[in-house]
């Protein structure tokens, strides 16, 4: 009779290992982008399953330089009584170390791109680094869609995101990068 092997874990419960990832401590200087800092922070975080909000809070504090350690060594007698979360710090550091008027200064930064000469591609990554920077700031993904068509140059991407009216940005993307290539492809064909 063969030998059967049963795991004594079932297929949904295996437990994923932990991915290291090299992160770039984040001072507080001018010029430093505090919104991508936080979302690579999150997305080490996520790839390091660090789920329970001291370890959370001991990445991100093990990760800041300069003012923004010193800022947030001398937030409270403790660290773990100034930020008793990772939302809690990150909502502190969003509030300290961000310009004034950066709300207002990222929405017209994402309200004036265009496609101009650029690839489609290069104009969807730059729309894409704005939103990410818009985070804490967003707007309807309706107001995304608009703002992407817009700034396409006239042509057969911007004619079949026209036509086809997508709800979200990514769908717009998929259409005008579908066209461009079907454009491309014929060309050459």
């Amino acid at each position: 009779m063969p030998t059967r092997y049963v795991s004594a874990v079932p297929d949904e419960e295996v437990r994923s290992l932990p991915l290291r990832v090299e992160l770039k401590n984040y001072s507080g200087k001018e010029g430093e982008n505090l919104i991508l800092w936080i979302r690579k922070i999150e997305m080490a975080m996520t790839s390091g399953l660090i789920t329970i909000d001291h370890q959370q809070v001991s990445l991100a504090i093990s990760k800041l330089d300069g003012r923004a350690r010193e800022w947030a060594s001398t937030c409270s007698t403790s660290v773990d009584i100034a930020f008793r979360s990772w939302e809690s710090l990150k909502s502190q550091l969003v509030q300290v170390f961000s310009p004034p008027n950066q709300a207002y200064r990222v929405r017209s930064r994402f309200l004036a791109p265009r496609q101009g000469k650029n690839e489609l591609s290069d104009y969807v990554q730059e729309l894409r680094t704005l939103m990410a920077a818009m985070q804490f700031y967003s707007l309807l993904e309706t107001v995304h869609v608009t703002i992407f068509v817009e700034g396409l140059r006239t042509g057969i991407a911007r004619t079949e995101v026209f036509r086809v009216h997508p709800s979200t940005f990514e769908k717009a993307v998929g259409i005008a990068l579908s066209a461009e290539h079907y454009v491309k492809s014929a060309r050459l064909g």
